[in-house]
């Protein structure tokens, strides 16, 4: 019998892999031998870029999670203006050692005030999303910061670790990031305005 293959803290046996191919991957469990806790199971990430409810501004919209059909921001958390959190250097995107983004904030529109930012990274075959914690004052207008964690941080108790299939996660954020479907023409305007110059700088730096 082959072993099953281990990739950073999981092993996924024969069986498994015989369910996933039945089921589909969003059905596949995992069994995790690290400390940090876990969902048991590789999810499926969904992107949506959404209008910000209850915002009279047709140009403002944001970045929804949705890990095997269901938000996990819900009412509480508003997402990132799309050209912050997605594009070719997504910082939804693992690179080197693990990096603590947050991919919800406070509903409140506040700078600084709380955030949901689990540490991403990239474990062989899957991406995972660890120590899920919200946090306040550590990420202002940007969902990455280089603030030190504090002690007065704590782990959300909404959310175990997330772990999805690498290449499913990869190509979700790619789709996201090409589609421009959402935009409104104001939006289209501003954007194209921007290439423009950016073009214009390098051709007469």
């Amino acid at each position: 019998m082959r072993f099953a293959k281990r990739v950073g803290e999981s092993a996924l046996t024969a069986r498994d892999r015989a369910v996933a191919r039945i089921r589909g991957a969003s059905d596949v469990r995992i069994h995790w031998m690290g400390p940090t806790p876990l969902d048991r199971r590789v999810r499926r990430l969904e992107v949506r870029v959404l209008p910000l409810d209850d915002c009279a501004i047709p140009s403002l919209f944001e970045a929804r999670f949705f890990v095997s059909g269901k938000d996990i921001g819900g009412n509480r958390w508003m997402g990132w203006d799309p050209d912050k959190i997605l594009g070719v250097a997504s910082p939804l995107l693992p690179i080197g050692p693990p990096r603590r983004v947050a991919v919800y904030r406070c509903a409140c529109t506040n700078a600084g005030c709380a955030s949901l930012a689990p540490l991403i990274r990239q474990a062989g075959d899957y991406v995972q999303w660890l120590d899920v914690k919200s946090l306040t004052g550590v990420f202002e207008e940007e969902p990455t910061s280089e603030h030190p964690l504090t002690a007065d941080q704590k782990p959300s108790a909404d959310y175990a670790g997330i772990a999805f299939d690498a290449s499913q996660y990869r190509s979700e954020i790619a789709r996201a990031s090409m589609d421009r479907s959402w935009e409104s023409t104001s939006r289209v305007t501003a954007r194209l305005l921007q290439e423009l110059l950016l073009r214009e700088r390098k051709h007469f730096s």
